[in-house]
């Protein structure tokens, strides 16, 4: 169902909500945050975005295999105030699964 999320703009509110207390493997092939990064949903849901992102990676065993999306939407999700909490511990999970810049990333949600 986490991976559908993306493709139920109109409800992702919703469905996020849902995903947060539903158990998920390690989505390390997947490319839904890369997707998430490249919608209009990280904008108009930067909470619900944000809340998402950091469950697939509190889950994560690795780095995604795709790793484009992260400065993109790291940088977007910080933008937003609503959003900045979640990005701080995005970045934090980014650090323990070894993404070289969460650091520096994590200085533009401060």
């Amino acid at each position: 169902m986490i991976e559908w999320s993306i493709h139920l703009g109109p409800v992702f509110s919703e469905v996020v909500a849902d995903a947060l207390v539903t158990s998920i493997g390690d989505m390390q092939g997947s490319f839904m945050i890369t997707e998430l990064s490249e919608s209009d949903l990280r904008k108009q849901y930067p909470k619900e975005s944000s809340a998402l992102v950091l469950h697939v990676l509190r889950n994560a065993r690795a780095l995604p295999w795709d790793t484009r999306w992260i400065e993109p939407l790291v940088t977007e999700l910080a933008s937003s105030t609503e959003s900045k909490p979640n990005t701080r511990l995005i970045c934090d999970e980014l650090a323990r699964l070894g993404y070289p810049d969460a650091q520096r990333l994590k200085k533009l949600a401060s």
